[in-house]
C-alpha cells in the first residue's frame, strides 16, 4: 500500500455521507466531516484530505481549529471500507499526517473525540500516542452518545 493525501474539493462533498453509510458510521463516530466546516470559504478547517492508496480513495483525514484564539487542533480520521479496519492502516496514516503536516504548523496541542464504544479506534489512537483526558456525552442526530476526549502526548518532530 502506498498512501498519499490529496486536498478535499467541492466535488468530494457528496462522497462522505455515502462512505458513512457504507461503514455503518453512525455506530462508530458522529462526524463524517469536520465539525466546523460550513463552506470552503467560511471554515476553520486547516487541513482536510482524501486518503489515497494508489488510485483508490480509502478515507478522509482532517485537522481543524475549533477555538481560533488557542493553538489547539482537533483531529479526525476514518477509513471508508470495513475490509481495511484492524490492519494498522490508521496508525500508519496518523503518524504520517502528524509528521508531515503538524510539524509545520503552530499546533501546541492535538485532540480528538472518539465514541466510548469504539474500542478498535481507541486502541489505534492509544498506540499512536493519544491518551484519554476526559469523558463526556453529546447529543447528535442519532441521540446521546458517550465519548472520550483524547490528547496527543508524543512530541511533534
Amino acid at each position: 500500500m502506498k498512501f498519499q493525501f490529496r486536498e478535499v474539493t467541492h466535488s468530494d462533498l457528496n462522497k462522505f455521507p455515502l462512505w458513512y453509510e457504507r461503514i455503518d458510521g453512525a455506530e462508530l463516530f458522529s462526524n463524517f466531516i469536520p465539525t466546523t466546516f460550513k463552506t470552503f470559504e467560511d471554515s476553520s478547517v486547516m487541513l482536510w484530505f482524501i486518503i489515497m492508496d494508489d488510485e483508490d480513495e480509502i478515507g478522509t483525514i482532517w485537522f481543524e481549529k475549533k477555538h481560533p484564539e488557542k493553538l489547539e487542533i482537533d483531529f479526525g480520521i476514518y477509513l471508508n471500507r470495513t475490509d481495511l479496519f484492524g490492519k494498522g492502516i490508521g496508525r500508519t496514516l496518523i503518524k504520517y499526517a502528524i509528521d508531515t503536516f503538524l510539524s509545520k504548523n503552530d499546533a501546541e496541542e492535538l485532540y480528538l473525540d472518539v465514541r466510548k464504544e469504539n474500542i478498535r479506534a481507541i486502541r489505534c489512537y492509544e498506540k499512536s500516542g493519544f491518551k484519554t483526558i476526559q469523558e463526556g456525552e453529546k447529543t447528535t442526530s442519532y441521540g446521546i452518545i458517550k465519548f472520550l476526549r483524547m490528547k496527543y502526548f508524543e512530541r511533534y518532530r
